[in-house]
Parts: structure tokens; sequence; C-alpha cells
């Protein structure tokens, strides 16, 4: 009767424990469906009552981390993904969202450790690649960065991120033929993206292809005419094919949008002088020095009366 009785209660038992998994579940569902329609806050309570039920949720650790990545609180992510692991720790994504959250919180060598996991238990997911490609920029090694720029692109070469990031290191290291390449590329996809469609410009002047630099900026700038460094590297490239009423009137625009960028009263002041406004140009060198653009004083004192 004993026995019986035992197998009574421990039956009684499993039915009340897989009844609270299953409530567990579905608040768990419930919460991922909040999160998938940005409720946040909402799921972030759902989460909680998953996690009353089952302490030791893994999954529902591993979402409520992930809302908290949406809210940008890297902290509170990084120690729900550390419980989610530690309950199992095979859910891959956990490493790739607390690398993301050490990578926010710059702790940058920690954030390509869980990065270089996370792309290692799913090789083919380009988005993680670029993570770990953008950690390593961060933390200026650039061989590393390109190399994980370029695996990216071979997973999915459409992945726009990887492929502008990979054509700014590109114009960094002066690799501009291979940057041009990417943002013709990036271009191609859509001719109305101005960042691709600036960086490019860019590129191109660092290869003194002025001329077409210039087409690119005036492109930008019939997109966005409230850029001053826009403006400035419009001048600057109008100025150096000696362009000089053209180049004084870009300059003049960058000022009138940022005025305390000593840069461009320097060059406006060069425009100037070749047009012979020499009162003109001494005006604006003494105020980009006014500015702390000490390369005008040379060019004060030479041709300047005092």
């Amino acid at each position: 009767m004993k026995k019986i009785f035992s197998l009574i209660l421990f039956f009684s038992l499993l039915i009340k424990l897989t009844a609270q998994s299953d409530s567990a579940q579905l608040y768990l569902l419930k919460g991922i469906q909040l999160a998938e329609a940005e409720m946040y806050p909402e799921a972030l309570l759902t989460f909680d009552s998953a996690l009353h039920i089952q302490p030791k949720y893994a999954h529902a650790f591993y979402n409520r981390g992930v809302v908290q990545s949406k809210l940008q609180d890297w902290r509170k992510a990084i120690l729900d993904m550390n419980t989610a692991l530690y309950y199992h720790a095979e859910i891959e994504d956990a490493y790739y969202f607390r690398g993301l959250a050490y990578y926010h919180l710059n702790v940058l060598d920690t954030a390509i450790i869980d990065l270089t996991r996370s792309i290692v238990m799913d090789p083919d997911d380009a988005e993680k690649i670029y993570s770990l490609a953008k950690a390593y920029e961060d933390q200026k090694d650039s061989v590393a960065a390109l190399q994980y720029y370029d695996r990216a692109l071979r997973v999915d070469s459409l992945q726009k991120d990887a492929r502008y990031n990979r054509a700014l290191l590109l114009t960094q290291q002066a690799h501009f033929k291979e940057a041009i390449s990417d943002f013709d590329f990036l271009l191609r996809l859509d001719s109305m993206d101005v960042a691709a469609c600036y960086a490019r410009g860019v590129a191109k002047a660092g290869l003194k292809m002025y001329f077409n630099a210039i087409l690119d900026f005036e492109k930008c700038i019939s997109l966005n005419d409230q850029d001053a460094q826009t403006w400035f590297n419009l001048g600057l490239c109008r100025y150096l094919v000696h362009q000089y009423k053209k180049s004084e009137a870009c300059f003049s625009k960058a000022i009138a949008i940022d005025s305390k960028a000593g840069a461009s009263w320097h060059y406006r002041g060069l425009s100037s002088y070749y047009l012979k406004n020499y009162t003109f140009a001494c005006a604006d060198w003494k105020q980009a020095i006014v500015l702390g653009f000490d390369a005008s004083e040379s060019l004060l004192k030479q041709y300047c009366k005092h």
C-alpha cells in the first residue's frame, strides 16, 4: 500500500512539473511575440513570468537578454546571456549577443572571443562575421578586419555594411581603386546612397581624380545641401583644379553651415587670393588663425600688411 502511494505521489509531481513547464513555455512564446512587435517592456515582464515558474529556463534568459540588447542595456544583456549559457552552453546566438554587448561596452578582447565562437558555431552568418570584423577594426587590427569583411562578403555579397566598412578601411589605407570598386557596387544597388557617394568622392580625390570627385560631391549636395564637410570637399577639389571662383563659393557655403571650421576660412582665403581679392583673403586667414588653423599664419605674414 505504501509503494502504491509513492507511485501516485510521483506521478502527481510529474504532472505538476509538466504543467509548470508548459506554462513557462507559453510565457516564453508570448514574450517572443511581444518582442517581435517591439513591445519590449511587456516582453521583459512576460519573460520574467516564465522565469518565475521555471527559474532555470535558459531560453527565457536568452530571449530576455536579446530584448535588453534591443534596449541597449548592455550590462543586463550580458548577465542574461551568462545565465542562459550556464544552463545551456549550446545556445550559439547567446555568444553573439554577449559579444555585441561587450563590443558596445568597448571591451573588445572579450567581444572578439565571443563573436569568434559564435561564427565557429554558425560559420555562414554574414552579419556575425561582419560584427567580428568591426570589432577587429575598432581594435586597430586592420589585417584581421579586412580578412573578416572579405569573408562576410563571400558568404553574402549583398551585405552592405561589410562592403561599406571594407571600402572605408581600404580608403584609409590608400587602396583607393579597390575602395572605389566597393562604392560603385553599393551605388549600383542604391544610387541615392549619400554616404557611399560621398566616400567614393573622397577615394577619387585620393587618386587625384578631382573632376570625378566633384561629380560625386555635387550629387551628394543635390541630395543634402546642409553638410558642411561635403561643401568643403567640393570646394577643395575645385580649388585644386584652379576653379577659384567656384571654390570660393563652396567654402562660403561650408562656413555658412559651420562657421567654426578653420580649414574652410583658410581655403576660402586662398581662393580669394588667387582671385586677387587680397583684403578678403587676409581677413579669412586671420579668422582661420583665431579658430586654431595654424597653417594660415605663414600666409598672413607673407601676403598681408599689419
